[in-house]
């Protein structure tokens, strides 16, 4: 009989594409002292070593992409609805930048404003959403979890300054997706019943945003293929998980995102990973040949051709 650790080990170590690894505690280098409030090291070392890789936890780094299109929302303080006729983010429409260089350089201007001006919603806002893209599209892991952890403290001050803001919601939804796979234990269980919560307050607030039921999408599906097994550990351990979110409203999400975005790279690939995760390699095959048919013209679109490529050659070698 296999003893508790051995049994934690066999149902936790699970490979899981583009991860990165599980952040210590410490803080991101050249990030500052980063702390999770409300949440110590759990004590039980021998058994959590063993629990380091919950697939739901790592995997969400790859989850919430928040792409070009998604910058399309007026700012509304009242909750009256969508507009499309300007940026989210910015009138600079920084998010038809596909090119690293010229990220970086919107982004020292933008710092460089800030510090005339720290307490700009706006420019912590277009900070976040530009650390967002760079570690999204152009880095490598070491500056990709940098990014993620900047994202992450402008889109928190962000909220801070405009607490009714929907962008501002979204983006530090997106930013907890981002880092949770780089902190403690405890702490990733319960980023994950943070954004089961705050995933489904933003598509209450606004049904029709394509990125909010993307972002919702993916916690259904990451959290619905977990185990009983391992759902019970993580609750044993950790408080548990968030409850109600299945595979099949993963489904139901990311076709109705879809439909809202048709002409998007990044749900196309997404829904093709999702059959190939579930076993229908035929429609995985489909959705990751017409990913493969554009003729790229963005960063996001040469970022998913790519990332399609390698998933065809794992369709293939297994066939």
């Amino acid at each position: 009989m296999m003893s508790p650790a051995a049994l934690l080990k066999s149902s936790f170590i699970l490979p899981v594409e583009g991860s990165p690894v599980v952040h210590s505690g410490e803080p991101c280098p050249g990030h500052g002292a980063y702390h999770v409030p409300g949440r110590a090291q759990p004590r039980n070392r021998g058994c959590l070593r063993w629990v380091r890789l919950l697939p739901l936890v790592v995997v969400l780094g790859l989850a919430a992409g928040l792409h070009a299109g998604a910058a399309d929302l007026e700012s509304s303080q009242t909750e009256k609805g969508i507009s499309r006729s300007r940026s989210l983010w910015c009138s600079d429409n920084i998010q038809n930048l596909h090119d690293e260089t010229a990220v970086r350089e919107v982004l020292r201007g933008c710092e460089g404003q800030l510090r005339q001006s720290p307490d700009s919603h706006e420019l912590h806002l277009k900070i976040a959403y530009l650390y967002y893209r760079l570690g999204w599209l152009f880095v490598g892991k070491d500056e990709r979890k940098f990014c993620y952890f900047r994202l992450f403290d402008h889109a928190s001050r962000a909220v801070e300054l405009a607490p009714q803001d929907y962008r501002s919601a979204l983006l530090l939804a997106v930013a907890k997706a981002k880092i949770v796979g780089y902190l403690p234990h405890a702490d990733q269980v319960r980023i994950a019943r943070e954004l089961a919560r705050e995933s489904e307050s933003l598509v209450r607030r606004h049904g029709d945003d394509p990125d909010s039921l993307h972002l919702l999408s993916w916690l259904n599906f990451k959290i619905g293929s977990l185990s009983s097994l391992q759902k019970m550990l993580a609750a044993a351990f950790f408080g548990g998980l968030p409850s109600g979110l299945d595979i099949d409203q993963a489904f139901i999400l990311m076709e109705r995102a879809m439909q809202l975005r048709p002409d998007s790279v990044v749900y196309q690939y997404d829904l093709g990973y999702y059959y190939l995760r579930t076993g229908v390699k035929d429609k995985a095959r489909r959705q990751f040949e017409q990913v493969l048919a554009r003729r790229p013209q963005t960063a996001e679109e040469r970022v998913y051709q790519r990332r399609a490529m390698t998933k065809m050659s794992e369709i293939n070698g297994e066939n």
